[in-house]
């Protein structure tokens, strides 16, 4: 098999793996994942060079325009192949450094104002995804460079002749202490950001339980069943945190409702496991998925027994205050992992 063949399928390979590893994304807060489908792409830029790196990049970033909702983040991933491939051949040496001076230059100068003034997120939302983008970056680039030192310390008799001639020892030790570094710090701050969504999202349910009990309790106290009499038992809810409350039918359909109801909209409803019978509501359009979070609805369903032509009571409100304030604490986390990550 010829040279080019071989580069050509394992090429292919890479891609295939970037493909994947963009989809095994991990959720990290709303509409935010860490993704490591650029692990392939630097081993790409490691062992392959310029083109198999952009072809890697330009294949698995495709996944992200599915997962985000917009294609800026795939032109940017193809973008930081081709820098890092620039950068490795013109002598930085550590794929590491040369991502870095890569995320340093782009979050500051397009990063943030593509993600402000094109996709429409606000400074705080776009300032920590570029952070998140560049720490994103870093760590897969860690991964893939301790990958081929790894090969090299194995294959080191030199029957593999695609593989750099060796390895020093301070390149090994850069690359396993930041990784270190960089896992123990992410860790806890996952850990605690997804505790901190299912206590605040837990006491959300409560409170908008609380305001369907109290809609069932005056339909309940209340025995002309008349559509404006009905509205006159579920007004009340509007004032005690709920922003759109509904009668149910089997099939779904309001019967009954006061103040806005989104979910009657063009949109998706995802199950939510942090508390019992608590959903959210996305809206079809708006963009990319932070957006779509930040004007999404959360939704509280409570089963009613008594009724024969009706299924649930729904109450909602609105999910942009309690994503705000979880994003000031994140932030908060991120700034400090890349200051000791520095």
């Amino acid at each position: 098999m010829s040279v080019l063949a071989k580069q050509t399928m394992a090429t292919l390979l890479l891609a295939v793996v970037a493909f994947a590893g963009n989809m095994i994304s991990l959720p990290l807060f709303f509409g935010v994942h860490f993704i490591f489908g650029s692990v392939a792409v630097m081993l790409a830029v490691n062992l392959l060079g310029l083109r198999s790196a952009v072809c890697v990049a330009l294949v698995g970033g495709s996944y992200t325009w599915v997962l985000w909702g917009h294609p800026y983040a795939m032109l940017t991933l193809t973008l930081e192949a081709f820098a890092v491939s620039v950068l490795y051949r013109r002598g930085v040496k550590n794929l590491v450094l040369a991502d870095l001076a890569f995320w340093l230059v782009m979050g500051p100068v397009a990063l943030i104002p593509l993600y402000t003034m094109v996709i429409g997120m606000d400074g705080s939302s776009s300032s920590m995804i570029a952070l998140k983008q560049a720490l994103n970056g870093v760590f897969n680039a860690l991964i893939a460079g301790l990958m081929v030192k790894l090969l090299i310390w194995y294959f080191q008799n030199g029957t593999i002749n695609w593989l750099p001639a060796k390895v020093r020892l301070q390149e090994l030790l850069f690359d396993a202490l930041l990784c270190l570094t960089l896992i123990a710090g992410m860790t806890p701050i996952i850990i605690n950001n997804q505790n901190n969504i299912i206590k605040n999202e837990q006491r959300v349910a409560d409170e908008l339980k609380r305001v369907a009990e109290g809609a069932v309790a005056r339909l309940n106290q209340q025995p002309d069943r008349s559509l404006d009499s009905q509205k006159r038992s579920l007004r009340p809810s509007l004032s005690q945190g709920a922003s759109g409350v509904a009668i149910l039918n089997r099939e779904g359909t309001p019967t009954v409702k006061v103040g806005d109801l989104h979910s009657v909209l063009p949109g998706g409803v995802r199950p939510l496991t942090s508390a019992d019978n608590l959903s959210i509501w996305l809206p079809a359009s708006g963009g990319n998925l932070v957006n779509r979070w930040q004007s999404g609805f959360y939704r509280y369903q409570l089963p009613l027994t008594d009724r024969s032509d009706a299924m649930v009571l729904l109450a909602e409100r609105p999910a942009a205050p309690l994503i705000e304030a979880i994003e000031r604490s994140r932030n908060q986390s991120f700034i400090m992992l890349s200051g000791i990550a520095f």
